[in-house]
């Protein structure tokens, strides 16, 4: 999941500058755009916050199998992206583009490295920069250090 995390935001890291779109802050109109800009005003699509929700829900839904996790997380995600339109610092459109960036990294990244895992048929995949996923057992170990420490999910 935290390799899915980092997959979206380096892609997003990326847009952002990129693409230079104003914040409705900054700008009435929606095409105001100016591109490799460094000033964050114009820094708009795709949101950042709706990126990092959704790359959340996509990770959290996949490890869970259970459709009122699924439900609770897209649900908490959507409402992030809400917030960022509500507080007119995104555009409609950031936020999808951001959860359609966010998402589908999340969901792809997951599946390579699962994908690498059953080729290697090794005991565990090391993620750079994200952690080890082991299987053994019948049980997926997933452990990576965050901002705040090691975090360790387990499922059976």
């Amino acid at each position: 999941m935290a390799a899915g995390y980092l997959a979206a935001d380096a892609v997003t890291a990326l847009l952002k500058p990129t693409v230079g779109r104003a914040r409705p802050s900054a700008s009435d109109d929606p095409y105001d755009f100016h591109p490799f800009s460094s000033d964050d005003q114009h820094h708009s699509f795709p949101s950042g916050h709706a990126t990092h929700a959704f790359a959340l829900a996509a990770g959290i839904s996949r490890e869970a199998h259970r459709p009122w996790v699924t439900a609770v997380a897209y649900g908490t995600a959507s409402a992030v992206g809400w917030s960022r339109v509500h507080d007119n610092a995104h555009w409609t459109s950031d936020v999808v583009a951001g959860a359609i960036v966010g998402t589908s990294a999340s969901l792809t990244t997951i599946a390579w490295l699962e994908r690498r895992q059953r080729r290697s048929g090794a005991e565990g995949v090391a993620v750079p920069g994200a952690g080890v996923l082991h299987a053994a057992g019948g049980r997926t170990v997933h452990t990576w250090l965050t901002g705040r420490g090691v975090m360790v999910s387990v499922r059976f």
